[in-house]
């Protein structure tokens, strides 16, 4: 526990601590909370295929579904927003000079 405390103290742990407010901000705009947003970006997100909810109370699974209220909010403009102030998009991968498939055009 000490060592979450200190990792939270850290330069790095203050930058996630402000990205969480960042966030949190953003979901209660759009008219909900954290955890709707995450369940929301993941079923807007088109890297995600299945979104699975874990629950241990029916009123869990009610509230989870409001994510769905969220999910036609989530226009390219927060989504980008969403990406800014997360700042962690993965880099395309390099191909080396080796032929990439998905940019080929069929003729």
């Amino acid at each position: 526990m000490a060592s979450n405390i200190k990792e939270l103290e850290s330069d790095a742990g203050k930058a996630k601590i402000q990205k969480v407010k960042e966030l949190t901000k953003l979901a209660e705009e759009l008219g909900g909370t954290m955890t709707h947003l995450a369940l929301a970006w993941a079923i807007k997100n088109p890297n995600v295929s299945t979104c699975i909810l874990g629950a241990t109370k029916p009123d869990q699974v009610v509230d989870n579904l409001k994510a769905l209220d969220l999910y036609p909010k989530l226009t390219t403009e927060v989504m980008e927003k969403i990406e800014k102030i997360l700042d962690n998009k993965p880099k395309p991968v390099e191909y080396f000079g080796r032929f990439n498939a998905d940019e080929a055009k069929l003729t």
